[in-house]
């Protein structure tokens, strides 16, 4: 079998170079992780023989290649180069074996135990940053996290805590004893420091996006309460303001369709004096007295408003006609008696009719009631003073809608909803 020296510059050589220099790189870096490891004095010490072996063994093989003159040799380095070619192959399959063993106890030893490198490992994966610093502001430890963070906010690697800092107190917005930072992404990160002892400090970096979001938008809602509140407040005052003006408002429509009912039951004795008795009139001017002045007496139950309308009507010459079941609602029953009693007199004193129809239909819990009459039609479009605007007023605000048709025959056309409350 030839020796060694005989085919260190073949490529048989060559090979074997090249699969121990490999090897010696990696026995070389194998040492170096059990030895920052710490595992054990004992597998350190085997990885360090077998990292001097390779080395020297390599070291021999080089002087062959690269000096290649035998006069230049040691004594013993000839009885080397002698040896078979084989055994250097085998003793680099052996050394290969040791390394491939050494590192699978390495790995087993780094999944069963906690060393430098998992806790390096399980900052880099924590969502928040961590940086650790000593006084003078030198990095000592930092995650994957805080890395990127430094590079975002500052544009620079991480490798000054202190000036880093700084760039964080002038950028970001002071809360409490922190202070919360705006990305360009749209994050909002809280940075806050603290010192570990005398020596060193923490800096540490917590995404608070979603929570900020939400701060923000209760924020929002609260200042749309407070608006709300300041309008409840204005509202509440007018209301106040409001109700000494309706009563006057309520007092004022009662007044008119008093004396109106008067003065037209007077009109309507002068014109037909043969239907009308003339104690009927006195009686009605006689408690239209009392009532202005205050002096009526009370009745005893709330009077039903629509027949006293059908009543009067009936005093000033107007029949009234109805096509429809009767409300019992008593809300809708007292509009729908302003609505009668304004309606006669208007038919009375603009149309100069005598009849009053009014059609009553209920569909999709709503009930509408038309009014029309036999009078003459109105020149142009009806002006809403006087009755018809308080008899609006009384259905918008109870829900309903009006509308009043002047062409080509006067018709007035009130909707409101069946549950009406007064």
């Amino acid at each position: 079998m030839k020796s060694f020296v005989s085919i260190a510059t073949l490529p048989l050589g060559k090979i074997l170079y090249t699969c121990g220099l490999i090897i010696m790189f990696a026995v070389t870096a194998l040492f170096v992780m059990e030895w920052q490891e710490k595992i054990s004095y004992r597998r350190i010490l085997a990885a360090g023989v077998h990292f001097v072996f390779d080395f020297l063994v390599y070291a021999v093989l080089l002087d062959l290649l690269f000096v290649g003159d035998g006069r230049t040799f040691y004594a013993f380095q000839h009885r080397l180069y002698a040896l078979p070619w084989l055994v250097y192959a085998l003793l680099g399959c052996i050394s290969a074996v040791i390394m491939f063993v050494q590192l699978q106890q390495l790995q087993r030893y780094q999944a069963e135990h906690i060393t430098p490198a998992s806790i390096k490992e399980t900052l880099d994966f924590l969502p928040a940053g961590v940086c650790i610093c000593d006084d003078e502001g030198h990095v000592l430890l930092s995650n994957l996290r805080m890395d990127a963070l430094c590079r975002t906010i500052s544009g620079e690697v991480l490798w000054n805590a202190e000036r880093f800092w700084e760039t964080i107190t002038v950028k970001g917005r002071l809360e409490n004893t922190s202070y919360v930072v705006h990305t360009d992404a749209g994050n909002a990160w809280l940075f806050s420091r603290e010192h570990l002892n005398r020596k060193y400090d923490q800096i540490t970096a917590a995404d608070v996006s979603e929570q900020y979001r939400i701060t923000e938008e209760l924020s929002r809602i609260n200042s749309r309460l407070r608006d709300v509140q300041y309008r409840m407040k204005a509202v509440s005052a007018r209301e106040a303001a409001l109700v000494p003006a309706r009563e006057i408002y309520r007092a004022r429509t009662t007044v008119h369709n008093q004396l109106g009912s008067v003065l037209l039951s007077g009109k309507y004795y002068l014109d037909h004096p043969d239907q009308m008795k003339e104690e009927e009139v006195l009686r009605l001017l006689e408690f239209s007295s009392y009532f202005l002045l205050g002096e009526a007496e009370q009745p005893e139950k709330q009077p039903d408003i629509l027949n006293e309308a059908i009543q009067t009507a009936h005093r000033i010459g107007v029949t009234v006609e109805f096509d429809g079941d009767m409300p019992e609602n008593q809300s809708i029953r007292s509009l729908l008696g302003q609505a009668v009693n304004q309606c006669a007199a208007n038919t009375v004193r603009h149309a100069d009719g005598d009849h009053l129809y009014v059609k009553i239909r209920e569909d999709e819990g709503r009930i509408t009631f038309v009014f029309t009459n036999n009078g003459m039609p109105p020149e142009g479009p009806v002006a809403e003073t006087g009755g018809l605007a308080g008899l609006r007023r009384a259905v918008q605000s109870a829900g309903g809608t009006m509308q009043v048709q002047s062409l080509p025959v006067f018709a007035l056309r009130i909707s409101l909803p069946q549950d009406t409350e007064q």
